[in-house]
Formats: C-alpha cells, structure tokens, sequence
C-alpha cells in the first residue's frame, strides 16, 4: 500500500507549533548558535531531529501503550531527564561568568559534541516526550500501514531539522553573534534559569 497522506496532514501544523513554542531544544539552539557557531547549531539541529525521530518511532511502535503498563519507566524518564536539563543550566550559568570569545561562522565545532548534545536535550525534553506519548499517539491511527508510518518518521525529522536549521541560522549571523556578545552573560543565564524551571517541573511531575 502506498503512504496515507491524511495522518501527515493533521501532525505537521500541530508538531510545528510544538516546535516553535521555547523550550529546552530552543533555548540550548539559541546559545550553541550564538555562542559557537552555524556548524555546531546545524549539528545540534540534527541530533533534535533524531530524537525526535527515535520519539516518532517508539510512538508509532507502542511506546504509550507501554508506558500507560510500566509505571515505573515514565517515571525513570522523567528523572533523567530533569537531571539532565539541571545539568545544562548549571553548564550555562557556570558559562556566563567567563569572558566570551567572538565566535565566527566557520569556526570549528569545540568542546563537547553538539550533535550528542542536541540527541541527549531531546530526549530529555518534557514538551517532546508529552507531545509523543499523547497528542501524538492520539492523532494516529493503530492501523496505519508501514510506508505511511515511515513518512511520519520522516516528515518528524525533517520539521525538526529545518525549523532548528532556521533558528541557527537566524542567530549565527554576525549582527545576532555581536549582540551576542555584548549580552552573553545574561543571553547564558537567562536560557540556563529555563532550562533550570523545566528540569524542576519535570523532576516535579515524576513525583505524582
């Protein structure tokens, strides 16, 4: 059977405003763009889109008909997760009391791997793993068959990829990377204190 286009129809404008609302994936692009460059937001841009990705495809193939029985694993996810985000704040805040240094365009990706911190921030994402294990499964059909599964898979990375491509290229121009600078201290510890308040909320709601 051929790809059922109806089921793409109703995700993309949903999955699109899910992406465009800030969040952990859009305050960690925003600095790595900023701060170090296109290629490392690209790079980061695409370990968003393979987690997300991996999301997708644990959805479509029962990850909320297992959670909905394993308790525990939401829970195990949820912690992590919150860690994880708590560690990227501390990260950024322990950052914005150094003195920067002007980033270029095609300066080489340093430090730790942006596209592994791209994957790890998306899996640890609150808003992606809500979105997966509820609006998304909601929206698809049990039935669907498997090339129309595959085009969700994606049409999930591929959103993905070019709306974070959009915003590390809107903000590694060198207008946005010189306003960067002269804010840097307070661009970092603003995304760091979201980031802490997401981590929080979703250490929170691993409680209840």
């Amino acid at each position: 059977m051929g790809i059922d286009f109806v089921p793409l129809l109703k995700i993309a404008p949903i999955f699109l405003v899910a992406l465009a609302s800030p969040g952990p994936d859009f305050f960690m692009i925003s600095s790595m763009a900023m701060k170090r460059g296109r290629p490392a937001g690209i790079a980061a841009s695409a370990g968003i889109g393979v987690g997300n990705m991996t999301y997708a495809t644990l959805s479509i193939f029962g990850l909320s008909y297992m959670l909905a029985r394993m308790a525990w694993l939401l829970t195990a996810i949820k912690i992590v997760g919150g860690l994880y985000l708590l560690y990227l704040a501390y990260q950024l805040w322990r950052s914005s009391f150094t003195a920067p240094a002007m980033p270029t365009a095609d300066m080489p990706v340093k430090k730790k791997n942006p596209f592994l911190i791209g994957v790890t921030t998306n899996i640890t994402n609150p808003k992606a793993l809500a979105f997966f294990t509820s609006v998304f499964a909601l929206i698809l059909s049990p039935d669907l068959n498997l090339a129309t599964r595959i085009a969700i898979i994606a049409l999930i990375g591929g959103l993905s990829f070019a709306w974070f491509g959009f915003v590390t290229y809107a903000l590694s121009t060198s207008h946005m990377r010189k306003l960067y600078i002269r804010g840097t201290h307070w661009i970092d510890r603003i995304a760091g204190t979201f980031l802490a308040l997401f981590g929080i909320k979703l250490l929170a709601s691993a409680r209840s």
